[in-house]
């Protein structure tokens, strides 16, 4: 095995390993070293530090010659010219600094500084100096490389400007030829360009995160990568293929470097080692311990370019530079082949549309059997199935001298569902794909064509450039048929780029054989790329593999531990044949006597490797890894579970007949909704809720859904507009064709925008999203899909939203569709909103050159203000790199409390006493009404004297933790006003997260507060003949008539920004006749009736208060549908108890009572047991007691929940009510809680009969539903 030493141990001139002796240690700074550079003569050696100095050394002696101060900031990297002339660097603020030398290197005054000039608008990462010209390069967090020319001797000119990444540039290097620049990037990709044009040569893509160093190889042959997915990549740099990958570091790889004689390869990390890596097979020779600093992303090491060799690594913390002496021969000598575990593997996925066979056919492939009697059934999700390359074709097997030495080779057959549900789970596990069956029933013709190109469409979009081989498969085709097309299966694989096809029968069988030899023939197995890793590494790799074989779904990270130790999993064999393999491996591996062993002995083992191999696992989707809520790691192994189970909760949320959402409370709950997943074959519940934790974490990181009031809300089963149009609220400004996972790029983008909440809250609808807050306009994005994998994004824009807004919120549309790696051409053409035709980008641009900040339409002479593209936004304004640095943060900081609350929602237990004592739920109601918000309220304070009151332990009330919930019965603002909606929301919303509940259980309606007074409702007419009286307003000789149109509109502001907001996904429907709502919950069997009792409430009838006579009927209608659909479709009891609640504003007695009481008959007549309402401003028995008993009926009020002191009449109090209903439906209880001093203490209104006699008034009564 590698040595390993630690340097700080080491004196002057001991040796870490035979071949690396310790020349010096240069001592001084007091703060980090980023980015080292040595001078091109190889006698000095520049250290950059945060300690505002760069740091000269004499690099035999180790003595620092000079010190370079100018510095105003932090600086991370520095490079010296060609001819030694010159020194570059560049700090935190984006400044580049130009040293010149102007006396003896020796000396203190040795460079002076030339120039200091802003280079980039962010924090520069490196520079590098072209060995052949006057040219350096700079890397930078704003995304770009720039190339700067010094030949004019004064500030160096920007020559080339390299764009492309979609993330910050973290690492540049010139070939040595000088003709070619390779960038390494946190957008997971390295890019190699043309030096001179700035075209980008090749995109190479392996690494699965942050890449932080490249480096090039001394013949520019081969280039080394390496980054935050603890790898080493080696790729050629003639075609971009992936060559090698080096395991073996725990931790992220900050730093790589070649050694001049090309032999060795340098590497450090944050796992606190410096490795060294042999060049001809790639194993690890030497591994040294240093102390690092954990933080420091710059941390370097560098050959030296010319002389003898010597390399410089970091020590004590980063503040100290290490010079070794090496000797190569002598190295490359320690190497011990048995240290290390060669591994190619081949990932082969079957995929088409449900049912055309593709897990028989895996199945045939990798176990040669047929399933009996069908028992495989329809994926759900996805199976995979290892096998050795060997099992697939002869010819596919590793040379016996590779297996020997260590060599392996895997071939893992993956089955993908073909179910819509699924497909936004793929891009999880397309991305790596080495080979691709597409299966078809060819003697479907054309409609099994189109499905086979949808699926080659969804291939290339998750490969993103990746070359893979793709085979077209004529699945189930017992006997070869006439009704296949040839001549169009051969037009369709020219279409595809199909290598093949063949055709196969996986139940006689029938072709499998061919198949094998064509996918083992099409297997390059010597271009595929080869991972080097430590023998603990595969261990534990094979330690899944034997686990997940053995049946194992969820394990414990610590369990594991322990079985790699003590070798658990290696004391039976498995039965597959490609895991026994594996176990026989492990079985016959000899001691370190090199005699075989006949037991197993304990196995050498460290808690870093297994992190870090489980990481990288989990990142190749492999196995789902995740921390529990109660803070165990765990690892899941049955991926087909996680796809499944994912797949089974978006069918939930696309089932959900409200909204395509789930509610959190119901993941915890054994009764979740799992379509598509019989109960026979569900996980036990320990590792089904793992398993959950690991796909709500899963989802939210990679934007399927985001969090919303309680709910999972998933934004592409919003359907969008397939090729049409749609007449939006604003002009379309700008717009962006693009190709991809196009459901998934919106989803995420969407998801992006809610969770930054930086333009405000949003408002969805199909196939679009708008974001606006008081005051500050809309920004919205609309979808558009026009088939083929093409879809288009508009931005639109209210008049009032204001530049910087629209600025910031064009970046970060584009920067997200960037950063997913799409093809993306942005236009600058606006639709005019009114009569939808397109304004040229010519005509915009003659706009933009007049100084103009609108266009006027030429067709219909709409005015539309100009929104720029990117580029001009980064020219005009700088300052919005800084805001979107920052919401980029509060995105990433909200995924993060996101994905926490939605894995501790999995977790919870959902039970609570009931009223009587007895064992079950009681179901718990927070009646609320009347808040009247204003622009002064303070939700916090509001919120936060209820929370107090509901968590108080009394003797007559119970501390509550959560409700069921939430009624508001209108009333939420004050006059309708906007600030006062926004502040409402806020408070609900708040709420729902306090309370654990979700926005699916709050019921609102409106009250007349909610609605606006438009003056525009009215207008003049001097005649109303034929009117209905209800409909005008005499004022003197004319009269004012209602607009029926715009009337509609007055609740337009208490949809959009109260209960859209809210809800998220569900607008207030603006008819009278539709503002009749149900909702039930099968869960519970509880359903509420929700009603507008102000639909016809105005300036001119403030008292014209009632039921509109088709919204009762329609919600009665649609609540006995839901009833009849749940018993119908969902198996619901007919038998289980169900409570019918109405839910309206105005109440039933007292002087603003409704006259028409006559619906609270219908009510009845259609099972409605209780009624709740607001409006209540005394606090009198009669107007809070049940109500109406004689017909069965019962409603009760409530009172004044924020009304100000001013609006209260005389001696009333601010009111709620909490309501206890027990879980057979048959009887409640209700709590009336009072605050009698404004902003003060919440109590128990203590006006009611002891219902068990002995205690005098008490602050609750009780309601029997039986009677």
């Amino acid at each position: 095995m590698a040595e390993t030493k630690k340097q700080e141990s080491l004196e002057i001139g001991q040796e870490a390993a035979p071949g690396m002796r310790l020349r010096a240690i240069c001592q001084g700074h007091t703060e980090t070293i980023g980015c080292m550079a040595w001078s091109p003569c190889g006698r000095f050696l520049a250290s950059p530090s945060g300690d505002i100095t760069i740091r000269i050394w004499n690099a035999e002696e180790g003595r620092c010659l000079a010190v370079l101060e100018g510095h105003n900031s932090r600086f991370l990297c520095v490079a010296w010219s060609a001819d030694g002339e010159y020194l570059v660097s560049g700090d935190v603020p984006g400044k580049l600094y130009l040293w010149r030398k102007q006396g003896n290197p020796g000396s203190e005054d040795a460079y002076g500084l030339v120039e200091r000039f802003q280079g980039h608008e962010r924090m520069i990462h490196s520079v590098d100096w072209s060995p052949r010209q006057p040219r350096f390069a700079s890397g930078s967090r704003d995304n770009r490389i720039r190339i700067w020319d010094i030949t004019s001797g004064g500030v160096p000119e920007p020559v080339v400007v390299l764009e492309g990444h979609s993330n910050s540039v973290f690492a540049v290097s010139w070939s040595g030829d000088g003709k070619y620049l390779a960038s390494a990037s946190w957008d997971n990709t390295v890019r190699i360009w043309d030096a001179a044009t700035g075209q980008r040569l090749k995109e190479l893509q392996g690494h699965t995160a942050y890449v932080l160093s490249v480096a090039w190889s001394p013949d520019d042959s081969l280039l080394a990568s390496a980054g935050n997915d603890q790898r080493i990549c080696i790729w050629s740099v003639q075609d971009g293929r992936e060559k090698y990958v080096l395991e073996g570091h725990t931790s992220p790889v900050v730093d790589v470097a070649f050694s001049r004689d090309g032999n060795l390869l340098a590497s450090c990390s944050h796992d606190n080692t410096v490795r060294l890596w042999r060049t001809d097979d790639w194993s690890e020779v030497v591994s040294v311990d240093c102390e690092s600093d954990d933080i420091n992303l710059w941390r370097s090491l560098a050959f030296r370019p010319v002389g003898s060799s010597m390399l410089a690594t970091l020590g004590e913390n980063d503040r100290a530079v290490y010079l070794w002496d090496m000797d190569s021969d002598a190295l490359l000598q320690r190497t011990r082949t048995g240290s290390q575990v060669r591994y190619t593997s081949a990932k082969v996925v079957l995929v088409g549309e449900s049912n055309v066979g593709k897990s028989c056919l895996a199945m045939r492939m990798a176990e040669g059997r047929y399933p009996e009697d069908h028992k495989l059934g329809t994926t759900h999700g996805m199976k995979f199935w290892p096998m050795e390359a060997a099992a697939l074709h002869e010819s596919a097997s590793p040379p016996p001298k590779q297996w020997k030495n260590h060599q392996r080779r895997d071939v893992v057959l993956w089955d993908f569902g073909g179910q819509d549900e699924y497909q936004l789970v793929h891009q999880l596990f397309l991305h790596d794909t080495t080979l691709a069956l597409v299966l078809i029933d060819p003697t479907r013709g054309h409609i099994s064509f189109d499905q086979a190109r949808d699926w080659n469409k969804r291939l290339e979009r998750h490969l993103r450039h990746r070359k893979a081989v793709k085979l077209l498969v004529g699945a189930k085709q017992d006997q070869a048929s006439e009704l296949v097309d040839r001549k169009g299966v051969e037009a369709l694989c020219q279409e595809c780029g199909f290598a093949g096809y063949l055709e196969t029968s996986a139940k006689l069988p029938r072709g499998i054989e061919e198949l094998k030899a064509a996918i083992a023939d099409r297997l390059d197995w010597e271009g595929m790329a080869r991972t080097s890793r430590p023998e603990l590494f595969q261990r534990i790799r094979d330690e899944v593999e034997l686990r997940r074989e053995a049946g194992d779904v969820v394990v414990l990270l610590a369990e594991m531990a322990a079985g790699i130790r003590e070798n658990r999993s290696l004391t039976e064999p498995p039965k597959k044949p490609a895991v026994r393999r594996i176990w026989e491996f492990w079985k016959r591996k000899p001691r370190d006597d090199e005699q075989p062993q006949s037991a197993f002995a304990p196995f050498p083992f460290d808690e870093a490797a297994l992190t870090a191999v489980t990481d990288q696992l989990a990142t190749q989707g492999v196995i789902v890894k995740t921390r529990m809520t109660s803070g165990e790691e765990v690892v899941v192994l049955q991926l087909p579970a996680v796809e499944q189970y994912a797949g089974a909760l978006i069918v939930a949320a696309r089932n959900n007949p409200r909204a395509p959402v789930l509610e959190e409370r119901l993941l915890g709950s054994e009764h979740i909704p799992l379509p598509g997943i019989e109960d026979h074959v569900r996980l036990d519940r320990v590792q089904e809720k793992v398993v959950l934790e690991c796909i709500v974490e899963l989802m939210i990181r990679h934007g399927l859904c985001f969090r919303h009031g309680g709910l999972l809300v998933f934004p592409t089963l919003f359907p969008a507009l397939a090729g049409g149009e749609e007449k939006l609220p604003h002009s379309v400004s700008l717009y962006y064709d693009f190709t991809g996972a196009i459901d998934n790029i919106y989803a995420g983008l969407v998801a992006r925008l809610m969770m930054g909440e930086a333009f405000g809250e949003g408002r969805l609808r199909p196939g679009r999203v708008e974001f606006d807050r008081p005051g500050e306009g809309v920004c919205g994005i609309h979808q558009v899909k026009r088939g083929g994998g093409l879809a288009r994004v508009d931005l639109f824009f209210a008049e009032e939203t204001d530049r910087d807004r629209r600025d910031l919120f064009t970046r970060f549309v584009e920067e997200h569709l960037r950063a997913n790696g799409v093809e993306i051409r942005e236009h600058q053409a606006i639709k005019c909103r009114e009569c939808r035709r397109e304004i040229t980008e010519d005509m915009l641009q003659a706009n933009i050159a007049a100084g103009n900040k609108d266009v006027i339409c030429p067709w219909c002479r709409t005015h539309t203000l100009i929104s720029e593209g990117v580029a001009r936004i980064r020219d005009r304004n700088p300052e919005s790199e800084e805001k979107m640095v920052a919401l980029r943060k509060r995105i990433d900081e909200r995924m993060d409390e996101d994905v926490k609350s939605a894995k501790r929602a999995v977790a919870a237990e959902d039970r609570s006493p009931n009223i009587d004592g007895s064992d079950g739920e009681s179901i718990r109601i927070l009646h609320l009404s009347d808040l009247h918000f204003e622009e002064d309220t303070s939700p916090t304070a509001s919120l936060e004297w209820l929370r107090q009151d509901l968590k108080k332990d009394e003797r007559d009330f119970p501390a509550i933790h959560k409700v069921e919930y939430l009624v508001l019965s209108g009333d939420v603002t004050h006059q309708g006003d906007e600030a006062g909606f926004d502040k409402a929301r806020q408070f609900v919303e708040r709420l729902i997260e306090a309370l654990e509940l979700s926005a699916l259980r709050c019921v609102l309606v409106p009250g007349n507060h909610d609605v606006q007074h438009r003056d525009s409702c009215y207008v003049y007419r001097s005649s109303v003949a034929g009117l209905d009286a209800r409909r005008y307003v005499k004022e003197g000789k004319i009269y004012l008539v209602r607009d029926e149109a715009d009337y509609l509109n007055r609740l337009k502001l208490f949809s959009d920004a109260f209960y859209h907001k809210v809800l998220s996904s569900q607008e207030y429907p603006l008819a009278p006749e539709k503002q009749g709502r149900a909702y039930f919950f099968e869960d519970t069997g509880v359903q509420f009736i929700a009603l507008n009792t102000a639909w016809e409430v105005d300036r001119f009838y403030p008292k014209r208060a009632g039921i509109h006579p088709e919204a009762l009927a329609h919600a009665l209608r649609k609540a006995d549908k839901q009833v009849w659909d749940a018993m119908e479709h969902r198996g619901l009891d007919k038998d289980k108890p169900r409570l019918r609640i109405a839910v309206f504003h105005h109440a039933v007695q007292g002087s603003w009572a409704m006259q028409d009481l006559a619906f609270l008959g219908n009510l009845q007549t259609a099972g409605v047991r209780l009624c709740l309402h607001g409006d209540v401003h005394e606090m009198r028995r009669e107007c809070l007691e049940p109500w109406d008993k004689d017909r069965h009926l019962h409603v009760l009020g409530t009172g004044t929940f924020g009304s100000k002191r001013d609006t209260l009449n005389k001696g009333s109090a601010r009111s709620y009510n909490l309501i206890e209903i027990a879980p057979d439906l048959t009887r409640a209880r209700v709590y009336v809680r009072e605050q009698p001093h404004w902003d003060g203490a919440w109590r128990g209104w203590n006006q009611f009969p002891d219902p068990e006699g002995g205690r005098g008034k008490v602050p609750f009564f009780d309601i029997d539903f039986k009677k």
